[in-house]
């Protein structure tokens, strides 16, 4: 392509690096200002200070750890952590800051020196990347179409944010209400995993075995592939099985028998006063409470006197089914919010990325 410049980084940009800010810091300066490190959770966003080091428009990048090489384009007031670098372009008559960021989104990965076990671009070889300039009106067209691609994506990653936050809403303020409470054991079968001798346990003969959490579903337990001969604790078909050993609280259900090991136990409505679907939309609610009950310093685990010792609120039984028929229907469309969203995102995101590569290959 004509008309087409190649330049070093450094001779385009002033480039700084941000300082180090620690928790207590964060924690007793809160304020309106970004801070943002080298994460890429939240876009980097570490926390909200009351000063900010920098005004402008700026390209970022992280400087260590595994995201080294990781782009970001700031704009107003904020800081930045050590692990940050920043670039301040000299001249806007020459290259732009969002071109430069959408530009080195591409380069900046392949400078990453992965040595020692810790990756890193540091301000020196950031400065060496030569980079292809076109016009300024090439630049903004690019600029314009990586940006509505960009807005796409957004529009759709807000929707889905807030369709879960209406679904978690409704989860918990469906079961919020003051009915009376009583332990798990009074209404529910329990049973505690415990591993059978490892001689018996083999991929073809027996009863299908479960250890622990490893082939957990969305909702139901996926199939081991393990079994055993010599089974000592069962869970019948139907049961709720929670996790008891780290993690603690999550939960499954089996739609046949299995064999359970000491990191699982077993949990059934023994009353037709309690709906089994509602208690396990309610151990899923309490999943917090459940963990905050564990004991161990190193490896966390509830026993059995604590499963039986949870508490279950048990309104009516109309109101149960009531609510298992609302709460069936949410998480059937949780479950369409968390598989056909993403995968729009996901393409739109593809979709972006052939563009921006077609867009920015000067050839």
């Amino acid at each position: 392509m004509k008309d087409i410049g190649y330049y070093k980084v450094s001779d385009i940009c002033e480039i700084t690096r941000g300082k180090v800010y620690s928790k207590n810091y964060i924690k007793n300066n809160l304020g309106e200002y970004p801070l943002y490190s080298s994460q890429t959770f939240k876009d980097g966003l570490l926390g909200k200070i009351n000063t900010y080091d920098y005004n402008g428009e700026y390209v970022n990048w992280t400087t260590d750890g595994a995201n080294a090489g990781s782009i970001f384009y700031r704009k107003g007031k904020f800081s930045v952590t050590n692990v940050s670098g920043l670039l301040k372009v000299k001249d806007q008559q020459i290259i732009i800051s969002k071109y430069l960021y959408y530009i080195l989104s591409i380069f900046a990965k392949r400078f990453v020196n992965k040595g020692m076990g810790n990756p890193k671009l540091m301000s020196n070889v950031m400065g060496k990347i030569m980079i292809p300039v076109p016009s300024l009106e090439v630049q903004n067209e690019i600029v314009r179409i990586l940006d509505k691609f960009t807005e796409l994506e957004a529009e759709l990653e807000t929707e889905l944010e807030a369709r879960l936050q209406q679904y978690n809403y409704y989860l918990h303020n469906i079961l919020t209400n003051e009915w009376n409470k009583v332990h798990l054991e009074k209404v529910a079968d329990i049973v505690m995993g415990t591993s059978p001798k490892g001689n018996s346990i083999n991929d073809r003969q027996g009863i299908e075995f479960h250890q622990g959490k490893t082939h957990f579903g969305k909702k139901v337990i996926g199939v081991s592939g393990r079994y055993t001969t010599r089974a000592i604790k069962l869970a019948p078909k139907d049961s709720i099985i929670m996790s008891v050993r780290a993690p603690v609280g999550d939960i499954n259900i089996t739609n046949r028998e299995i064999a359970i090991g000491r990191g699982l136990c077993s949990i059934k409505s023994k009353t037709p006063d309690l709906n089994n679907n509602y208690l396990y939309f309610y151990l899923l609610l309490i999943k917090d409470e459940i963990m905050e009950t564990s004991t161990g310093s190193t490896f966390q685990a509830i026993n059995s006197k604590e499963v039986k010792s949870i508490k279950i609120k048990i309104p009516p039984i109309e109101v149960q089914n009531k609510i298992v028929a609302k709460l069936d229907k949410f998480s059937e469309l949780a479950k369409d919010i968390k598989t056909g969203l993403p995968k729009e995102i996901e393409l739109r995101r593809k979709q972006y990325e052939y563009y921006r590569d077609k867009l920015l290959t000067f050839e």
